[in-house]
């Protein structure tokens, strides 16, 4: 084996890592500045199923395309105009949901996150990050 590829451990007493972490004298140091068991979450939602279409049949679970994200996962928001009042969204949300709500009226089942940013959570982070990152 050569040095390059030698996994390097903390000095005795104690060092702080690259991704900015303390390890104990005698800890495996990171090689990426990810934090602990990070790239585990990240692989984790990547691969992670979600619901695209109503109903209880497997059929209706896939995990998303890179980049996109179901709408059903909004769905219970923008068919309830009573609970959009309540939680008082501002013009600009108002206007997305209604995009989603037209979008899933005429068929479409998945949104693409660039155009709706705001609406992305880990899951869908983490698949961008999977598919720029082969060392995941």
């Amino acid at each position: 084996m050569n040095d390059s590829s030698k996994q390097v451990r903390a000095k005795a007493g104690g060092q702080i890592g690259i991704n900015g972490e303390f390890f104990e004298g005698g800890q495996f140091l990171p090689s990426t500045t990810l934090p602990k068991r990070e790239r585990e979450k990240i692989e984790r939602a990547a691969t992670g199923r979600e619901q695209f279409e109503r109903g209880f049949g497997a059929d209706n679970w896939q995990v998303p395309p890179v980049g996109k994200a179901p709408i059903l996962r909004h769905f219970s928001t923008f068919m309830n105009q009573r609970f959009m009042d309540h939680m008082g969204f501002n013009e600009a949300e108002l206007e997305q949901f209604a995009a989603l709500k037209k979008m899933w009226e005429a068929g479409e089942r998945w949104f693409d996150i660039n155009d709706f940013p705001d609406m992305a959570n880990f899951a869908d982070k983490a698949r961008i990050i999977k598919s720029q990152n082969t060392n995941l």
